[in-house]
C-alpha cells in the first residue's frame, strides 16, 4: 500500500501534507514523510551541486601581442590563457601558453627549435584579448595535449611560415568549438588573425561569449 500511495502521489503533494500534518500538530502518513524526505534530499544535493557547478568553469582567452623593440628581435605573438576550476576539483588554473622560436635569428632563415612558452603578468597586460570562451574538463584537456604534442615537435618544429604562435592558437581554437581558417597571408599577423576567427565567429559571440 505503501509503495502505491507514493507512486499514485505527487511528490509535492506529499511534501505540502507534511507540512500541513505538522502545523496542525498531527503525524504525516507514512507515505508524505517519504515522499517529503525524498524531495528534501533531492534539494539539498541540487544545493550542493548547483554552487559548485558555477564555480567551476575554466575560461580560455586569446590574445595578441604586438611587436616590441626589446634590444633585440623579437616578433608579434599570439597566445591563450587558462583561467579557473575543473569541474572534476584540483586547484585554480591561471597560466597562459603560446609557440614561440627559441632564437628568432634561426626562425628567419627556415625551421628550428621552437617552445612552448608562458609570458609573465605585465606580457599578457600589454596584450590585446580578442575573445574568451569558457570549455568543459574534457576540452580542457584536449588544449592540454595540444601543448604537449607542439611541445615535443622536435629540433625543427618551429617555422615561421608553417608552424608559429599563429598556427597554434588557431589550432587551440578550432580545439575549443570555433570555426577558424587558416588563410597563408594572416598567418604571421596574430591580431588580424584571431580578428577573422571573432568575426567568423561572430554569431556565437553575439550572446556576450567575447
Amino acid at each position: 500500500v505503501m509503495n502505491i500511495a507514493l507512486r499514485n502521489s505527487h511528490p509535492f503533494t506529499l511534501l505540502f501534507e507534511t507540512y500541513l500534518c505538522r502545523k496542525k500538530g498531527r503525524q504525516a502518513s507514512p507515505a508524505s514523510a517519504i515522499g517529503a524526505g525524498m524531495w528534501r534530499a533531492i534539494l539539498l544535493l541540487i544545493g550542493l551541486i548547483a554552487p559548485a557547478a558555477t564555480r567551476a568553469q575554466v575560461t580560455i582567452s586569446f590574445y595578441s601581442h604586438d611587436m616590441e623593440a626589446l634590444g633585440m628581435r623579437a616578433f608579434p605573438h599570439a597566445f591563450f590563457t587558462v583561467k579557473g576550476t575543473l569541474m572534476r576539483g584540483g586547484p585554480p588554473i591561471d597560466t597562459n601558453y603560446g609557440f614561440t622560436a627559441r632564437s628568432t635569428d634561426a626562425a628567419l632563415f627556415g625551421s628550428t627549435q621552437g617552445d612552448i612558452e608562458t609570458k609573465d603578468v605585465p606580457y599578457v597586460a600589454r596584450s590585446r584579448r580578442h575573445f574568451s570562451i569558457k570549455v568543459p574538463d574534457a576540452t580542457y584537456d584536449r588544449l592540454m595535449a595540444l601543448v604537449a604534442n607542439w611541445r615535443g615537435r622536435g629540433p625543427k618544429g618551429y617555422n615561421l611560415g608553417k608552424a608559429n604562435c599563429v598556427h597554434f592558437a588557431g589550432e587551440a581554437a578550432a580545439i575549443v568549438g570555433l570555426k577558424v581558417a587558416f588563410p597563408q597571408n594572416l598567418m604571421k599577423k596574430p591580431k588580424a588573425f584571431l580578428d577573422k576567427v571573432l568575426g567568423d565567429n561572430s554569431v556565437m559571440f553575439a550572446g556576450g561569449g567575447k
